[in-house]
């Protein structure tokens, strides 16, 4: 996968993320002055092409592990719930 395709796949879940290379020579990328390397807990990097392809595939674990967790179907119930009630409210109230 070329890199240009790697930074399209990143920045859609991390709008405006950048590579970054600190003192060491190791490349991070940053999103909100947070470092995504902090947040997935891995070090960084020898190359800019492989810290976009490493973030690339934790965001990709990310969104599926998110997509599946259980809670999400118990909370998109509850917020089903409280639009019918809110609805309610507006109709009788």
């Amino acid at each position: 996968m070329s890199i240009e395709s790697l930074k399209k796949r990143v920045q859609k879940r991390y709008p405006g993320c950048v590579a970054m290379m600190d003192h060491a020579g190791e490349y991070y990328i940053v999103h909100a002055d947070t470092c995504l390397h902090d947040v997935f807990m891995i070090p960084g990097c020898e190359t800019e092409d492989e810290a976009w392809r490493i973030i690339s595939q934790f965001a990709q674990v990310e969104q599926s592990i998110n997509r599946t967790h259980p809670l999400k179907a118990m909370i998109s119930e509850h917020k089903k719930m409280q639009s019918k009630e809110r609805i309610s409210n507006r109709i009788h109230g």
